[in-house]
């Protein structure tokens, strides 16, 4: 997403070290959807 520009590539930083993500992900997402266990391949 912040490659392509469809969102600010700051923000996307911010939202996955704060772990805003895994809350979303945890309030609205099933089980089998959380499949995402390691950030560090989104924030390089």
């Amino acid at each position: 997403m912040a490659e392509n520009e469809h969102i600010d590539k700051e923000i996307f930083h911010l939202l996955l070290t704060s772990g805003v993500y895994r809350n979303y992900a945890e309030r609205y997402l099933s089980s089998e959807l959380m499949d995402v266990d390691d950030i560090q391949q989104f924030l390089d």
